[in-house]
């Protein structure tokens, strides 16, 4: 495991869900970080559905929001399979 997202504290504590923001941008650097170093063209998001479905006070849009701020940061496709 890379020491970028080594000392993460969402890495070091898998299971515990955050409400820091700071948090999830650091999440969010690492993601982008390990995109462009292994050359990542597409990613696929399957029961992308489950996006959706958040913890109030979280809107369902937040998460479509971050993927899509990813994509523009990355420039790396972000396909979303859903069933209904």
């Amino acid at each position: 495991m890379n020491d970028r997202v080594r000392h993460l504290n969402l890495a070091t504590h898998p299971g515990k869900k955050s409400t820091d923001p700071a948090e999830w941008l650091d999440m969010r650097d690492a993601v982008i970080y390990a995109f462009a170093l292994l050359r990542v063209k597409v990613v696929f998001v399957d029961e992308a559905q489950h996006l959706m479905s958040v913890d109030t006070p979280h809107k369902p849009t937040s998460q479509l929001d971050w993927l899509k701020t990813l994509t523009n940061r990355t420039n790396v496709l972000h396909v979303l399979g859903f069933q209904f």
